[in-house]
């Protein structure tokens, strides 16, 4: 049986593995960051306002505002990948844009 701080030390290495940290494509070692800052901070906004204003009228919208708002966080997103439009740059293996 694993002593208690063990496990602590693989959630930790579990958290900081580049599968969990980073998102997107792999290209090269690198992850492709398919949305680009300004982008991502319009996406967040939004998504924000949308589910703001689903809540008060009790609408299925918000989930709409949760997907534009979770992909401007993460800065990939499928529709981009699906039509081959990129406004972002490659990023690192620890996220950083390059």
């Amino acid at each position: 049986m694993k002593e208690k701080g063990s496990y602590m030390n693989d959630i930790k290495a579990l958290m900081m593995s580049e599968y969990i940290y980073s998102f997107g494509d792999k290209k090269g070692g690198e992850y492709m960051n398919n949305i680009g800052t300004v982008d991502r901070i319009i996406r967040f906004v939004i998504g924000l306002a949308i589910v703001a204003v689903a809540l008060y009228y009790k609408s299925w919208w918000g989930l709409v505002g949760l997907e534009i708002g979770f992909t401007g966080l993460l800065g990939w997103s499928p529709i981009y990948k699906l039509f081959d439009i990129s406004t972002g740059g490659i990023r690192g293996s620890h996220g950083s844009v390059v």
